[in-house]
C-alpha cells in the first residue's frame, strides 16, 4: 500500500469519523418555532455532509452513526438510543437518510458549486427522508395520519434546511 493511499484511507476514516459525531450533534438540535415549526439538525447535517464527502465517507459516518446509537449511546434525536428507538416509528426516516445521502453524493457532480442545483437537491433530499420515513409510519397509521404526522408537519422546515444547507454549500465548495 503506498503512502498516498494510506494518507487517503486515514483521512476518509477521519471524515467519516467526524460526519458521524456532528449527526449526533446535530440531532440533539430541536428547535419548534411558535408551535408550528418543528426543526431538527440532522436532515441539515446529514444532505449538507453528502454534498462535500465521498460516498465512503458518508456511507461509514452515517453506518457508524447508527451503530453508535443502536449500541446505546444517546446519539439520536433528543437522546434517545437503543434498538427499539432505531427500529421503530423512526426506521423509515434512518433509512430515508441513508437513501438521500447516497442520492445527494451521487448528484454532487451535476451541481458543481452552484447554489441553485444545491438548493434543489437539498429539497429532493428532504423529500426522500420525509417520504420514507412516513412510508414507514404506515406499520402504525392509516395514511392519512401518517402523513399528518410524519411528513405534512416537517415540509416548510425541510424548506427551510435546504436553503440553509445550499447557503453553507454555496459559501464553502
Amino acid at each position: 500500500m503506498s503512502v498516498d493511499s494510506t494518507q487517503s484511507t486515514v483521512v476518509s476514516a477521519l471524515h467519516a469519523l467526524l460526519f458521524s459525531l456532528i449527526i449526533s450533534l446535530g440531532a440533539q438540535i430541536d428547535i419548534d418555532i411558535a408551535g408550528l415549526l418543528p426543526l431538527t439538525g440532522q436532515t441539515l447535517v446529514i444532505l449538507t455532509g453528502a454534498l462535500f464527502l465521498s460516498l465512503p465517507s458518508v456511507l461509514v459516518g452515517l453506518g457508524l452513526y447508527f451503530l453508535t446509537g443502536i449500541a446505546g449511546l444517546p446519539v439520536f434525536a433528543n437522546g434517545h438510543s437503543g434498538w427499539e428507538s432505531f427500529s421503530g416509528g423512526s426506521l423509515g426516516y434512518f433509512i430515508g437518510f441513508l437513501v438521500a445521502a447516497i442520492v445527494l453524493c451521487l448528484s454532487r457532480k451535476y451541481i458543481r458549486g452552484r447554489y441553485f442545483p444545491a438548493f434543489l437537491a437539498l429539497l429532493v433530499g428532504h423529500g426522500i427522508v420525509l417520504f420514507i420515513g412516513s412510508g414507514f409510519l404506515l406499520r402504525y397509521y392509516e395514511v392519512w395520519e401518517a402523513w399528518q404526522l410524519g411528513f405534512q408537519p416537517f415540509l416548510v422546515g425541510a424548506l427551510f434546511k435546504s436553503f440553509l444547507g445550499a447557503v453553507i454549500y454555496g459559501l464553502f465548495s
